[in-house]
């Protein structure tokens, strides 16, 4: 079986029980090839997590990744989802506790998404000049198809940026709730 994800970067956690729930009914990850083609294979239904990492050479996951693989026998799926390759998958067991790496990634998203809103409005600003520059009509029109291409990746990613805020929101009360919790005993 193959399934293609068109869901944004920041909702892998809904990607993420996507896998899990096609695991639950028989459908293992396999591989993953191209641009988000995941490949599946019918295999025994377990009861298993899975967790995406991210790396770039300024940023990256790679302590958790060691973490997953070491504290839960974590099993990594080749392949690049996205559109640079320094993204992996981890498969593990469903009582994982991924409440710290998916904090950690949180705020990597986060970093990497208002990368992508910088990036829309230095186009923006370059557009709004060319705008203001051009001397004819076909400049113009450049000028214009450059801003509404700065304008679709602006504004997803914005929402994307304060989507992950919120989620990163609950993510840190929740573990601080269950650190206090753990204190206690």
């Amino acid at each position: 079986m193959i399934k293609r994800f068109f869901a944004p970067i920041w909702k892998c956690d809904e990607m993420e029980a996507e896998l899990s729930r096609l695991e639950k009914e028989g459908w293992r990850l396999d591989k993953i090839s191209g641009f988000r083609k995941f490949e599946f294979k019918k295999a025994q239904p377990k009861d298993k997590a899975y967790f995406f990492t991210f790396c770039l050479k300024e940023r990256n996951m790679i302590d958790y990744e060691f973490f997953l693989k070491r504290e839960y026998n974590a099993n990594e799926i080749k392949g690049s989802f996205i559109d640079f390759s320094g993204s992996s998958i981890y498969r593990m067991p469903q009582n994982a506790d991924l409440d710290h790496c998916k904090l950690a990634r949180n705020f990597f998203l986060r970093y990497l998404v208002l990368r992508y809103v910088w990036l829309g409005l230095f186009f923006m600003a370059l557009s709004i000049v060319g705008i203001i520059l051009s001397n004819t009509v076909a400049e113009l029109v450049l000028f214009v198809l450059f801003s509404v291409f700065s304008a679709v990746l602006i504004f997803p990613h914005l929402f994307g940026w304060i989507y992950l805020r919120k989620q990163y929101k609950k993510q840190y009360e929740k573990l601080q709730t269950s650190d206090l919790d753990k204190r206690k005993e």
